[in-house]
Formats: C-alpha cells, structure tokens, sequence
C-alpha cells in the first residue's frame, strides 16, 4: 500500500517553548505543537508524542502521547491528561469521513475520507463531468483493503476498492495558499512535581508505518526555575577598619575594601548581586561582579559612616526573580587624625599624641597608625609608619585652619 506520495521534507513538525522556559515549579506554563503537512504528501498517523518533559502526571518518564482523535478536530476543543491541558487552537486542510474509495466507470471518481485524518478529500468521490462513483467496503483498523462495488451514475457498474489505517491518512496539495494542511495545540503545563532544570524536548509525528514511522522536531529546550533564593556564604571584607575619605592621599589601600561573597543558586542559576552602600556613602544597589567560582565582590571606600560599624547588605537575585537580602558585610569607617574618637579633628588629637609621646601610661590607649600617622616629616601625606610630634605638629595646625583635614 502507497503511504508516502512525496518527500519527507513535505511534512513538517515544530515545538515552541517559550511560553513555559522560566516557569517556576508549581508554576503553570505552556508551549506549542505545531504539524503541517505540504505538497502532495500522504501519511497515516497514529499519535503524537513529545518527549523530554519532566517527569510528572501526565508525562511518565517525560513523555506525553495524545491522538488528533483525542482532542476533537475542532477549534477550542481540548483534552486533559494528567498535569497536560491539550488545546486544538487552528485547524486547516482536514477532511474527516468514514469511507474512502476508487470508483471505476466510463469516467474515474477518486476519494480519500477518514475517521481522523489530515487533508483534502472527496467523501462522494467525484470527480466533476458526469461522473458520480460510490466506494463500497469495510474500512478496519491497521493496513488493509476491503474490496466492493462501486456504481457510476451514468455509465453502470464500476469496481472500487476501499483502505483503512487506524486514524487515517494525511493529504497536502503542492499549490500554496489554502491547499496545504495544519494542526496546531497549545498545551498548558502544571509544572507541580517537576524537577527544576533543564529540559530538552523533541516532538514526534508517529506514522505507525515502515520505511518512516515517524516526524520529528528538532530538540527545543526550556528550564524551569526553582522558587528558593540564592544562597550568601563567605562575606567578607579585604579590610577592615578603613579610613574615610576625603580626597586627601592616605597610605595606599588604608582607605579601601574588598566586599566580597560566595552566591550560589540551584534553580535557575544567579542573576545578579548587589550591595547597599549607602551607609558609607555610596550607591543603594552596588553591582557586583562574578570574579570566578561563584565569587562576586567589588572594590569600595568611604565618604560617610565614621566611627560606625557599618552594615553593607548583600541582595542575590536568581534567574526566577526570588532574591536573598539576609547577609550583610559589616565595615567600620575610622577618621584619619581623630585618635581621641570624637569624630572631630582637633587640638585634643594632638595633645593626646603629646600626652603618648611623653608618657605611654597617660593615655587610655595608643594612638593607632592607621589613624594618627598623618603626615611624614617632609610633610607628604602619606604618612611614614609611624606617630611622632610631626603628626601632633600637623593636627594642631588643623585646629587653626592651617592643614587641611588629614
């Protein structure tokens, strides 16, 4: 029996994602099944298949078959199975009918009818002239023919013979235009029970038929997300305590930090992450950048936020738009010169210098580096390493608006 009138390439079949890649678990999506049939091919068809969804109700081991007979044939009809709403959303070319047949008589009527087929056919089998031939038999499922009469209305008996194969045959004229055939089924997915990831799909056209048993798509992939957030490990900074800053030069790196943390996702993988560096006088929403490894991080100073312990928050977004805001990097903020900690640049920093200098005991504690080492004693800023009179010289010029603020 003729199955295949023309090239495989004439019947071809597509899945669209795009409607369920991004859906989170729980979530509800959809895509789309779309099969055309084109010029003069003729194919049986027995289901459809799509391969490579997750394994939920519905799609056991990622597989869900349905039949064109199962969703009905026309537009808005729909047909559950499992977590899989099947909607028959355009129909084009099909002719449905229970009998086909070859009438012979002075002249040839031809037909082709289905109980669910594909195509244009002639269910009264005419052939236009005078001819009128009717097909008789007893279609039955799977290959074969059941042989009849057929009877020309104007010239006497003919002989005809008539075919039947499961769901019928498929049939496309080679004109464009309206002479071609198409389904297409928007399929609405409850994604409860699925596995986040990944997914690669492939839809099938089965024919049931030796020689070419089926249609295939080409691999279609989409990924669903996970509702959890990001998870914030390892936040840290490069330094801490910092210097202010004021624009004045201080030791290289005293006045800066690296923020840095490990973010991970195991859904739809990390999207962004940022950190608030307000506190210290920055951007609400810091980019950070993927240095590697799952670790972000950015290079920051401080114009604000002295003499505090600042808390920078860490916001980690995933693919699916659910974010992590619970770890923050703390970051203490120190004026230079102010060694009696009273966040003003005065004659007490430098008696307090004096006072250690002269007697170590006199004081609480002494004067740390990192805030007292103001100048060296050529008068750079950068300091020398160490706190001496130079750095009590220059705090009291300070007080008298003679330096600027260290």
């Amino acid at each position: 029996m003729l199955i295949f009138s023309g090239p495989s390439s004439a019947v071809t079949a597509k899945l669209l994602m795009d409607g369920l890649d991004g859906t989170e678990v729980g979530g509800t999506g959809f895509f789309y099944f779309n099969v055309t049939i084109g010029g003069n091919e003729r194919i049986p068809i027995t289901d459809f298949s799509i391969d490579g969804l997750p394994d939920i109700n519905g799609s056991p081991d990622g597989r869900l078959v349905f039949g064109p007979g199962d969703v009905g044939t026309v537009v808005g009809e729909t047909a559950t199975s499992g977590n899989y709403i099947i909607e028959l959303v355009k129909i084009h070319g099909w002719v449905g009918g229970e009998n086909c047949g070859y009438g012979y008589g002075q002249g040839y009527g031809y037909g082709y009818g289905y109980d669910y087929g594909y195509g244009y056919g002639y269910e009264s089998n005419y052939d236009y002239a005078p001819y009128l031939g009717y097909g008789y038999g007893y279609p039955f499922i799977d290959y074969g023919c059941s042989y009849g009469y057929g009877y020309d209305c104007d010239y006497g008996y003919g002989y005809g013979y008539d075919c039947g194969y499961g769901y019928g045959y498929g049939y496309g004229y080679e004109s464009p235009d309206s002479r071609y055939t198409e389904l297409a089924y928007r399929i609405t997915v409850n994604t409860t029970g699925a596995t986040v990831g990944t997914y690669d799909t492939v839809g099938t056209v089965n024919t049931g038929a030796s020689g070419k048993s089926h249609f295939a798509t080409s691999a279609t992939s989409f990924t669903l997300v996970g509702t959890s957030s990001p998870i914030v490990t390892n936040a840290s900074a490069s330094r801490d305590p910092i210097l202010n800053d004021n624009g004045r030069p201080r030791s290289p790196g005293t006045n800066a930090a690296v923020l840095s943390a490990n973010v991970t996702d195991d859904g739809s993988g990390v999207s962004s992450v940022t950190i608030n560096l307000t506190p210290i006088g920055g951007s609400a929403a810091q980019p950070m950048a993927c240095v590697g490894d799952d670790r972000w991080e950015v290079t920051t100073n401080a114009v604000r936020g002295v003499n505090l312990t600042n808390q920078l928050v860490i916001s980690a977004t995933d693919n699916a738009g659910n974010c992590n805001d619970s770890v923050a990097i703390a970051l203490t903020v120190l004026r230079r010169g102010d060694v009696y900690r009273d966040n003003i640049i005065g004659v007490d920093d430098a008696f307090y210098v004096l006072d250690y200098l002269d007697d170590p005991d006199a004081v609480i504690e002494p004067p740390s580096v990192l805030v007292g080492d103001v100048v060296d004693r050529y008068g750079r800023p950068e300091g020398d390493g160490v706190v001496d009179r130079i750095d009590a010289l220059y705090l009291m010029e300070c007080t008298i608006g003679a330096k600027d603020a260290p």
